[in-house]
């Protein structure tokens, strides 16, 4: 029996951490729109670690787009035991904020006191993850003597 279902191309391997790479980084990005008062939002985290240095790297931009400002942000690179990382399974977590989850459910906790900021979201994704120059490559990507792969889920709700 053949089907013409769309195969995921990613195993829960590739979500987890690749200890002991080079370098590796976890980006998610949510637009949403508040209940009370109708504003949209754009709120971008980055987790990365990198063994050249080594240190981790923490991220986060809150944007009104409503109003067309950036509203919270921080930027912070620090040692690299303070992100702490899992295999398997996504599951990143530095300081008070994490990211969490396996495809396709995933929770987003950012927390920051200086600004008062603690957001909290589950999304789930509504498509298969897809890998940069997948059909061409699998998603294997040059980079010097080795390659890279960059994945991205295109549509979460």
């Amino acid at each position: 029996m053949t089907t013409d279902e769309p195969k995921n191309p990613w195993s829960p391997e590739e979500e987890g951490d690749h200890d002991p790479v080079m370098r590796e980084w976890w980006t998610c990005e949510l637009l949403f729109q508040t209940r009370e008062d109708h504003r949209r939002w754009n709120l971008m985290t980055s987790f990365a670690y990198e063994h050249e240095t080594p240190s981790c790297f923490f991220q986060y931009v809150l944007f009104d787009i409503t109003s067309k400002k950036w509203v919270a942000h921080k930027d912070l690179n620090d040692e690299i035991t303070k992100l702490a990382h899992v295999k398997n399974r996504l599951g990143l977590h530095y300081e008070t904020s994490s990211l969490e989850g396996l495809y396709p459910n995933y929770h987003l906790h950012v927390d920051d006191s200086k600004y008062g900021l603690v957001l909290d979201a589950d999304y789930t994704a509504r498509s298969l993850p897809h890998w940069i120059a997948q059909e061409a490559t699998q998603g294997n990507l040059p980079i010097g003597l080795n390659f890279y792969r960059y994945g991205f889920l295109p549509h979460c709700e």
